[in-house]
């Protein structure tokens, strides 16, 4: 079972996974959407940095009106990235 199906099926969600080779070549990212709202997961073994988390909200920009943001990822994240991506509205999980 994928990380986007475990999504689906604890959230009780119909979400449909979005193709982001157009924004980026990274593989450790899975983007998926409905109507109003968007998940990241981060697949990454590295810590979670800030850097990452710039990068992450300036890929949510791409998207037109997004109400909820949310992101999960299963390696550590840095309190900076943490305190940066709450601040810009995400909901974050640590671990799946």
């Amino acid at each position: 079972m994928t990380i986007l199906n475990k999504i689906n099926k604890k959230l009780k969600l119909d979400l449909k996974q979005y193709n982001l080779a157009k924004f980026t070549k990274k593989k450790t990212y899975i983007c998926a959407k409905d109507d109003n709202s968007i998940f990241f997961i981060y697949e990454g073994k590295a810590r979670f940095i800030i850097k990452d988390a710039l990068f992450l909200d300036d890929l949510v920009n791409n998207f037109a009106q997004i109400e909820h943001r949310y992101f999960f990822t299963k390696s550590n994240c840095c309190k900076k990235a943490t305190e940066y991506l709450n601040k810009k509205g995400f909901v974050i999980y640590d671990t799946l």
